[in-house]
């Protein structure tokens, strides 16, 4: 990571209503509180009327925020803040960075992208979608810590047991998710059975918790959990991930080289978790399926994977070609750059080739 020092000033625009209100503020950065013009779904939801006025709500505060706070360069990473922030920025003239996180880039990322200095991509197929040599395929930037950690002392700091026996890990994404907890439950007795030393650690998400626990056996191998802290447990102990397909995760598996099966939400906007899920899939990295295939597939879906090692050991190696760890630092570097007014031909000279 680029170290961060003085005179560098960071500080971070969202809304009230989302954790990044908490979680900034408790990092220790400065925080401001935008008014948020989300976009509905169904996009002929009555309600898109009003986006109209409230997106030039949001600009005007944006506008306001920015010339009182007068950034040398402003970086966006999507979002229903992000696009009137940034959009304020461009009309201001100042230098914008643009981080786009999916496979698929979002509406707000496609329009600013083309207001935009710099732009870092984490999957290559989100290339073909932006403005022409603005593409640099970085990864997205990963928490501190991931794939530090040894199998033994993942598991043990998960409280599993020593010894040589299969883990599946089941990730519902930090809300949990629904349709997932119930293929889960529907299929628990038989996943358990596919090794007599499989151990299955489920995090189920806090709202599910007690609806699972009341609808499936205990088990000495079956660990429940609402939310996990320390994902990088997690992915150093397990063998297999059976996970939603967020662009954040799919990132995490594949620098921590993580066999996964995802199962993709249909419930996000543009329906980026399925485009991120079939990017892993093309890599080799990890296995797809879809939420309307889950019940009747999760099963045969998971032993497949479990009972073929070699086909778990090819995941991880493509997974550590396609990874890329150091993403944060290239960022850091290039918006520091653009702030201190050098410029940033060394940038341009390295992106990605569009098809």
């Amino acid at each position: 990571m680029l170290p961060l020092r003085p005179p560098v000033q960071v500080s971070f625009i969202g809304t009230q209503e989302r954790l990044e209100h908490r979680a900034v503020a408790a990092a220790g950065f400065e925080f401001h509180a935008l008014t948020a013009p989300s976009l509905r779904r169904p996009l002929l939801s009555w309600q898109n009327l009003l986006l109209p006025g409230r997106l030039l709500w949001s600009l005007v505060q944006a506008w306001r925020l920015l010339r009182r706070m007068r950034p040398d360069v402003v970086v966006g990473t999507g979002g229903y803040i992000s696009f009137p922030t940034c959009l304020a920025a461009a009309l201001q003239g100042r230098p914008l960075v643009i981080q786009e996180q999916n496979a698929a880039p979002g509406i707000a990322n496609r329009i600013l992208a083309r207001f935009a200095t710099l732009v870092f991509i984490a999957f290559q197929a989100a290339s073909s979608r932006l403005p022409h040599c603005k593409g640099h395929l970085t990864g997205n930037p990963m928490r501190a810590g991931l794939g530090m950690l040894s199998q033994a002392a993942a598991r043990a700091q998960l409280g599993l047991p020593d010894g040589d026996y299969p883990v599946l890990c089941i990730l519902g994404g930090s809300l949990g998710a629904a349709a997932l907890n119930k293929a889960v439950a529907a299929n628990l007795s038989e996943l358990l059975g596919l090794d007599p030393g499989l151990h299955v650690i489920w995090q189920t998400g806090e709202r599910y918790l007690q609806a699972v626990t009341g609808s499936v056996d205990t088990h000495h191998r079956l660990k429940l959990v609402p939310f996990i802290h320390s994902m990088a447990a997690v992915y150093a102990a397990a063998d297999l991930v059976v996970s939603r397909a967020g662009a954040i995760t799919c990132s995490e598996l594949l620098v921590t080289a993580t066999p996964a099966l995802l199962v993709p939400s249909p419930n996000v906007a543009e329906d980026h978790q399925t485009q991120n899920a079939l990017a892993m899939e093309a890599t080799g990295a990890a296995s797809c399926l879809s939420e309307a295939s889950l019940a009747a597939d999760l099963l045969p879906c998971v032993a497949s994977l479990l009972k073929d090692p070699m086909r778990l050991t090819a995941m991880r190696q493509a997974a550590l070609l396609a990874g890329q760890s150091n993403a944060a630092s290239i960022i850091a570097e290039a918006v520091v750059d653009i702030a201190s007014r050098r410029h940033p031909c060394k940038w341009q000279s390295t992106a990605v080739s569009q098809r």
